[in-house]
């Protein structure tokens, strides 16, 4: 139905395209299902949220994306819109991975077009046409100075996830002068430099940044005095920037996440513990990014702090 529709017009005449799903309040789905008690489609196994009943996420997500696909056919991407709105894309770090994977197929779950950044993505299991891997080691400031260059010719990001991290701990006077500038650049230089290249676009979008930071920034760490510092400037950064831009509509977030079961801890000589509850899920911490993004226009969620119910860390 979709390409006889569009076969019989002028692509070129076609201003904008909006795609959506079932969505339906919950009194008013009632009312239906009281007046058409047979009908297969009021009997789906709809979800409801916030009192308005859709279809579930992940199913929404796979039929947003064949219906884009479709129309992209058609119609260039940049006129297509989702509930109204143009597509909105997401810029995540450490997409290939730990919290910054689950973040990403929650942002795909979510309606977004996703630009994930790492360094290998041959092991992640995304199958999406609105995922665009982008390999980059952001150590060096010179690599994400030509990644936001490259990218802003194509498109207009309007969330920033800086996600990518890395840790070394032990006795200060052991770590490597190597590892603590790595830990350095990539957990406090890198989401302050693509920040800045994002800020003006993301003012003009009235976009987001949420800056994933750890508990650690929030206490004294032995043996992770280093790691913790850089967490910590990443808050404060968080903190100061949103005081700074607020005015504009723009966003600062910061999450700082506990012990959470991720390959963040498979070269180190610790982890979490065996039980479920001394350990949070990265899905844990893509959840709070949906809860910062379901937020009415004019309220901002500026920190969630994660934590397991015990506190239980084991060595290896």
């Amino acid at each position: 139905m979709v390409r006889e529709t569009f076969k019989e017009i002028d692509s070129k005449k076609i201003l904008d395209v909006s795609i959506g799903t079932f969505r339906i309040s919950k009194e008013y789905m009632k009312r239906m299902k009281n007046n058409r008690k047979n009908s297969l489609i009021l009997n789906y196994p709809f979800q409801c949220q916030d009192g308005v009943y859709s279809y579930p996420l992940d199913e929404n997500s796979k039929m947003l994306e064949y219906m884009k696909n479709l129309i992209l056919e058609y119609v260039e991407e940049s006129k297509i819109f989702y509930r109204g709105e143009k597509m909105k894309k997401v810029l995540i770090t450490g997409a290939t991975s730990g919290i910054g994977l689950a973040i990403s197929k929650k942002m795909l779950d979510m309606g977004y077009s996703v630009y994930g950044v790492g360094r290998d993505f041959s092991k992640i299991d995304i199958a999406s046409s609105n995922f665009y891997p982008i390999i980059c080691d952001l150590i060096k400031y010179q690599n994400i100075e030509g990644m936001v260059k490259k990218l802003k010719k194509e498109v207009d990001i309007d969330i920033l996830i800086n996600c990518a991290g890395v840790g070394y701990f032990g006795p200060h006077e052991e770590i490597n002068p190597t590892k603590l500038h790595k830990m350095i650049a990539l957990n406090l230089e890198a989401p302050l430099i693509l920040t800045r290249l994002l800020l003006r676009d993301l003012k003009k979008r009235k976009g987001t940044v949420i800056n994933i930071s750890s508990i650690t920034a929030t206490k004294a760490s032995t043996y992770g005095c280093a790691y913790s510092a850089t967490k910590a400037g990443l808050v404060h950064f968080s903190k100061g920037l949103f005081d700074e831009v607020r005015k504009t509509g723009v966003k600062v977030i910061s999450i700082l996440p506990d012990i959470t079961k991720t390959p963040f801890y498979d070269e180190l000589n610790f982890r979490e513990g065996e039980e479920e509850e001394s350990y949070i899920l990265p899905e844990c911490v893509a959840d709070a990014v949906e809860n910062i993004l379901s937020q009415r226009e004019g309220t901002v969620i500026t920190e969630i702090i994660l934590q397991p119910q015990k506190h239980i860390i084991r060595k290896k």
